[in-house]
């Protein structure tokens, strides 16, 4: 658990590890930038005996990460944000997926969503099927980060997160994690999400569609122009995004097709969202359509199968 801020969640994100917890699990707290105000707030954490607080030396999410898995000997990593909350089941059910299939790297559950007092506002309905997953991974993130249990090592890899992706940093480990074995989502909802209009992934939506465009071109087209270890700004993605096509088309264009594709699938799915009307998101989203069937037809089929099946957020209100 990366904590960074005021911990204004923190207390009841403990709590709820507390309270769902299995035997052989640890919760590492590691400290991003701790002030004053978040280390009295540690202080006072109920944490138990089974915890650890550890300070990262670098800056932001990814650095705390990788420092908290290169401090483990666990055999398994399980995620958890510092404002959402852990469900009953949810530790014990990924270590038996896990425990029973070497073939699986990664286990993700459903989510309920919830706002900063707690009230119910939705929940997710992520893919459960390995084959499905790694065809939907192709235009769009279909794991909940918060939610995931994976191998810290597997066949003597080590996964860890890339800075250069920060903001899409997860999307870039699971496209890496795919490559190694399965990723499965429970369908059940497990973990809590808190939806909050200060997130990242809602501050810097444009942003983070350049960081996955990017992290979808260098896991096909593996290159030395990136500096995995630097955070990028989303301009300095495209204009990577852009120059590694240019560098493939050639040799492999139907990877580079299928990379379009991916692309303005993309933007449907940033189009799509938000409290537009419906007839606005579809007349702005259609350009994108067209180009995406153009580019990958196949591709466009799977996109189109999701929308009805596995819708990634359905709401109450």
């Amino acid at each position: 658990m990366p904590v960074h801020g005021s911990g204004h969640f923190l207390s009841q994100s403990i709590e709820s590890f507390n309270q769902f917890s299995v035997p052989e699990s640890t919760l590492v707290l590691i400290l991003d930038r701790p002030d004053e105000q978040l280390l009295s707030v540690v202080g006072n954490a109920k944490l138990g005996s089974n915890s650890r607080v550890l300070v990262s030396p670098g800056s932001g999410i990814v650095d705390a990460l990788n420092f908290g898995i290169s401090n483990s000997n666990a055999r398994y990593i399980a995620r958890l944000d510092s404002d959402d909350l852990l469900m009953a089941g949810r530790l014990r059910e990924q270590i038996k997926i896990l425990n029973s299939n070497l073939e699986i790297v990664c286990v993700g559950t459903q989510v309920e969503l919830i706002d900063s007092n707690g009230h119910y506002l939705g929940f997710t309905r992520y893919p459960t099927d390995p084959h499905k997953i790694s065809l939907r991974l192709q235009f769009q993130n279909c794991i909940a980060h918060p939610s995931v249990m994976f191998r810290r090592e597997h066949n003597a890899t080590t996964f860890l997160y890339r800075k250069a992706f920060t903001g899409a940093e997860d999307y870039d480990l699971w496209l890496r994690m795919n490559k190694f074995g399965r990723i499965v989502n429970i369908n059940q909802r497990l973990t809590k999400y808190r939806v909050s209009a200060g997130q990242y992934s809602s501050t810097f939506g444009n942003s983070i569609r350049q960081i996955e465009n990017l992290s979808r071109a260098v896991n096909l087209f593996p290159t030395s122009d990136v500096d995995f270890n630097k955070q990028l700004s989303g301009d300095d993605c495209a204009k990577l995004f852009r120059s590694i096509l240019k560098k493939n088309l050639a040799k492999s264009p139907k990877l580079c097709a299928e990379l379009m594709s991916s692309h303005y699938l993309g933007q449907i799915i940033g189009k799509s969202t938000g409290n537009r009307k419906l007839a606005f998101k579809v007349l702005s989203a259609a350009p994108s359509a067209i180009l995406s069937f153009f580019f990958s037809p196949k591709m466009f089929h799977s996109f189109c199968i999701g929308l009805f099946k596995n819708r990634t957020i359905k709401a109450t209100k």
